[in-house]
């Protein structure tokens, strides 16, 4: 509430989906390469919008599922209507997880098309590079392609997480 972010305590089915196609509409209105060249934010208060709502959803991810979509919508919408942060790429991996885990749009276009702009992010910016591996290859790619090609991927994020230090997610 202090950064202006506004979250039900205890959202409901239909505000998640209410949320959802909101934010599928609006991920639809841009091409891949619109967003990885979206310019940095510079707002401070959105920065820190950010910083905090990917800790935040690291704790809903396994206590609130619905808040956790939530907090991934407001995630993306903010780096759409503000500009990329290094959290960018955590969001879009964590849309991507939503549509799997909806499973309303598998193997769809919106999925696919949130997972590319994920791992393009976090090529440009590695800080959160590890998580986006572990988010997508294990609950979006296993969709897609054979596991033995995701644990490699997930290995190569736990030497990724290791090197920065996080032990969380590593």
């Amino acid at each position: 509430e202090q950064l202006g972010e506004m979250f039900p305590v205890d959202p409901t089915e239909a505000e998640v989906k209410t949320a959802f196609n909101a934010t599928k509409a609006f991920i639809q209105s841009a091409s891949d390469s619109d967003v990885v060249t979206l310019p940095a934010t510079k707002d401070a208060t959105k920065i820190a919008v950010m910083r905090f709502a990917l800790i935040a959803t690291k704790c809903a991810y396994a206590l609130s599922p619905q808040l956790f979509a939530l907090v991934s919508f407001r995630m993306v919408k903010i780096t759409l209507m503000s500009g990329l942060t290094p959290e960018s790429s955590y969001a879009f991996a964590a849309f991507a997880i939503v549509c799997a885990n909806l499973g309303a749009v598998r193997g769809g276009d919106v999925e696919r098309y949130c997972a590319r702009v994920a791992m393009t992010l976090s090529k440009k910016n590695d800080k959160y590079e590890h998580l986006v591996i572990v988010l997508l290859y294990h609950s979006v790619f296993p969709y897609h392609q054979p596991m033995q090609a995701c644990l490699e991927q997930i290995k190569h994020a736990y030497v990724l997480g290791m090197r920065v230090g996080d032990t969380d997610w590593s």
